[in-house]
């Protein structure tokens, strides 16, 4: 036996709050330095930092690994990451 239902209907849009942790900064994230290799085998000197203490507003510039338990996010040499307001990585490009 099988069900297959469609619901239609309004629902309001939700609000989204400022996300903001107490006692984040670069310096509570800092977890020091571990060699990456990245494109074409250079070991490259890479910034570590736990991604649940960095601040709202925060920018990393690359090589950094920011560690967090479900996910691991790289940011080359060439990229930055920037914490947006509500807590997600935003990742660049940036002139070489």
């Amino acid at each position: 036996m099988n069900f297959h239902v469609v619901g239609w209907g309004r629902v309001d849009q939700p609000e989204f709050a400022p996300h903001e942790i107490a006692g984040a900064s670069r310096a509570a994230a800092d977890k020091g330095a571990r060699q990456v290799v990245f494109e074409g085998g250079r070991s490259v000197e890479s910034r570590v930092f736990e991604r649940g203490l960095l601040p709202t507003g925060e920018t990393i510039e690359g090589p950094v690994v920011i560690e967090e338990p479900a996910c691991t996010t790289i940011v080359c040499p060439s990229q930055q990451a920037t914490v947006d307001e509500f807590g997600n990585l935003v990742i660049t490009e940036v002139a070489a």
